[in-house]
């Protein structure tokens, strides 16, 4: 190296820390031995290819997240010749891998610099990585921050047309065709079953991997605003646009093809994996009725929510409210009215109904008021106010959580707390929210697109997110 010094074709330094000489090589030294050995330096780099090959047998979406292997893929390609193999740029989950080991700004300079070869000049592939590249630019930072997120989730939020919609078709993934427009949905027990609310009033129950319905619920006569699974998940309620609320019941009824839930680690029915199965041994072909049917005798009130009590099925009770502001309890049994707030004049958006050792408590929310019901011997009633539409409440730990158009407002002892969230933006709101099913986490999403996770320890907002695709209008939560 002294001889390389001496001709001026190295610079030599001594690194104290290393106590060592180190050598910077001279571009023109450099570039001289590129072209001598340029026959052996592409056929190193076609044996570091082969070796990935090999290792991962052609799928580059399980290359090694070690720090080096996915930031580099594109350069050793480039330097192998290996034009052909620049095409993992158009697959989805090879970027979902890239992503989460270096980042969108890795792909999109990928994609700018190896352009040439990622299309061969073709238009219609021009077009494509245009899309792509837009795709990654937008999610691509949700992807890398939140590792429970799928590439094929977001790809799924993308207008049909588009190209990076259409190539979700070669990825396993689950959807349902409910060949109804969908109001409505939840889970039951687990991800599994999924029961899903139609604008024509049917309910049906889906297993994720069936494409057929494995039960339908006839009753209702219109669309399905909302569906509540009862907490030892035997029954749940509909509310329809009719007016009217529904109690049914999940029985393991064979000519009925519905499940008990309440029964941990059910088998898979053979009905679930036969795509053109027909129940011919009822003369109503396995349609399910409801056990028991809620209304109102005003012509001029209708309800438009229920929810379970909090002790169902020991206290087999569900409590409903109505358009004109009336919160009744039923006795779930016999369909009789048991207690009932009379009409306060607004609707009622949302009611919880908690069974004490010494009394009932409902609370519902009117229009800017929640409205809370003690019933004992006597009734006693409190009200708590904001200058906002509610549009959800929640009950924890002797807490209250209001879901406004425009806030979150948090309650302690029917007690004003304090405002958790204020949106100052005049065109965003709130559209929908769910509570996770141990009460520790609010989710919260707007008409932007923009979903907020509140957690209930800390008392603070945790996450803040963009959602891409179509705005969400209803939102449900269950734990895996």
């Amino acid at each position: 190296m002294n001889k390389f010094a001496e001709k001026s074709l190295v610079v030599p330094f001594y690194h104290i820390d290393l106590k060592s000489y180190i050598y910077g090589i001279h571009d023109i030294h450099l570039n001289y031995l590129k072209d001598v050995t340029r026959s052996r330096i592409i056929s190193l780099h076609k044996k570091l290819i082969s070796g990935y090959d090999r290792v991962t047998n052609g799928n580059y979406a399980s290359l090694p997240n070690d720090n080096y292997t996915l930031q580099y893929i594109g350069y050793h390609l480039y330097k192998a010749e290996d034009f052909n193999k620049f095409d993992i740029y158009f697959d989805l989950k090879f970027l979902e891998a890239k992503i989460r080991a270096v980042g969108k700004q890795d792909v999109l300079r990928d994609m700018k610099k190896y352009e040439h070869y990622i299309t061969n000049n073709d238009n219609i592939l021009k077009e494509k990585l245009d899309q792509y590249r837009e795709f990654v630019n937008r999610c691509g930072c949700n992807i890398y921050n939140y590792e429970k997120t799928d590439i094929i989730q977001f790809a799924l939020g993308e207008p049909k047309d588009s190209i990076v919609y259409k190539e979700v078709d070669e990825y396993d993934h689950s959807t349902i065709n409910v060949r109804d427009d969908i109001t409505s949905a939840c889970y039951v027990d687990s991800p599994n079953h999924i029961l899903i609310g139609t604008t024509s009033g049917k309910i049906k129950l889906f297993f994720e991997e069936s494409e057929k319905d494995i039960s339908i619920f006839v009753g209702h006569t219109s669309g399905i605003t909302k569906l509540v699974v009862s907490p030892d998940k035997q029954y749940f309620l509909s509310v329809s646009t009719d007016g009217s609320v529904m109690l049914w019941k999940f029985t393991a009824d064979s000519s009925r093809n519905s499940f008990d839930f309440s029964e941990s680690n059910l088998p898979v029915s053979p009905k679930t994996k036969q795509k053109y199965w027909l129940d011919v041994f009822t003369s109503d072909r396995g349609q399910i009725k409801p056990r028991r049917t809620f209304l109102l005798e005003e012509e001029d009130d209708f309800l438009t929510t229920a929810a379970f009590c909090d002790q169902f099925p020991e206290e087999f009770r569900i409590v409903t409210g109505s358009s004109r502001g009336n919160a009744i309890i039923w006795d779930g049994e016999s369909g009789e009215q048991l207690r009932e707030t009379g009409a306060r004049g607004y609707n009622i958006s949302s009611i919880i109904y908690i069974k004490l050792e010494t009394d009932d408590r409902v609370i519902f929310s009117c229009e800017d008021n929640i409205h809370i019901y003690t019933f004992n011997e006597r009734i006693h009633y409190t009200t708590l106010h904001s200058n906002d539409y509610f549009r959800s409440i929640y009950f924890a730990d002797n807490r209250i959580i209001a879901v406004s158009d425009k806030s979150i407002t948090l309650w302690k002892q029917y007690k004003l707390d304090k405002i958790i969230l204020e949106i100052q933006e005049t065109e965003m709101y709130h559209t929908c929210s769910t509570l996770t099913d141990d009460s520790h986490y609010l989710v919260v999403s707007t008409n932007l697109n923009t979903v907020y996770v509140w957690d209930f320890d800390e008392e603070k907002i945790v996450k803040k997110f963009k959602s891409k695709g179509r705005n969400m209008w209803y939102m449900w939560y269950n734990s895996i």
